[in-house]
C-alpha cells in the first residue's frame, strides 16, 4: 500500500473551511479546475455523486466519486477510478489544532501503479504537489 499525505494548518473557522470542503462538486476555489460537472446520485446521503473535473493542460476530465461525508468528523471520503493508481482512495479531514487553527489533511492510498513508465514515487510526488496546492487555495479562499 502506498500513501500520499498533504496537510496544512489554516487560520480560519472550522465551519468556514468545512462549508468549502463539504460542497464536493463545487471547486470554484481551485484555479486549475476550468469546469466541474456535478453528476448527482440517487442516494439521499449523496454517495455515488461524481464531480467531473476539467483541468488546464489535461485532455480528459477526471471523475472523482464521493463515497461518504462524515459531517460530525468533518471528513469526506472519495475514490478516483481510471487513474494510473489502482484502488485509489482519498480522505479529506479537518481537525481543530489546539495551537494553530484547523489542520486540513488530504490522505490518499493506492495499491500499485498500472501504467508503464510511472513509479509509485512519481505518482506520490505529483499528488502531494496537487493536494498541497489545493490546501493553499483553500486557505486563500477562506481568508
Amino acid at each position: 500500500m502506498h500513501e500520499i499525505i498533504a496537510e496544512k494548518n489554516i487560520d480560519a473557522p472550522l465551519e468556514k473551511i468545512w462549508a468549502l470542503v463539504e460542497n464536493f462538486s463545487n471547486l470554484d476555489w481551485y484555479s486549475p479546475a476550468t469546469k466541474v460537472e456535478k453528476i448527482a446520485s440517487n442516494n439521499s446521503d449523496r454517495s455515488g455523486e461524481i464531480r467531473r473535473i476539467h483541468m488546464v493542460d489535461m485532455a480528459e476530465p477526471v471523475d472523482e466519486v464521493l463515497d461518504r461525508i462524515d459531517s460530525v468528523g468533518h471528513s469526506i471520503y472519495y475514490h478516483i477510478p481510471g487513474t494510473p493508481m489502482a484502488n485509489y482512495q482519498v480522505c479529506v479531514s479537518l481537525k481543530q489544532d489546539a495551537n494553530s487553527g484547523i489542520n486540513a489533511k488530504w490522505h490518499a492510498t493506492f495499491t500499485e501503479v498500472t501504467m508503464d513508465g510511472l513509479t509509485p514515487e512519481m505518482m506520490i510526488s505529483m499528488m502531494e504537489d496537487t493536494y498541497g496546492n489545493m490546501l493553499k487555495e483553500i486557505a486563500k479562499a477562506v481568508q
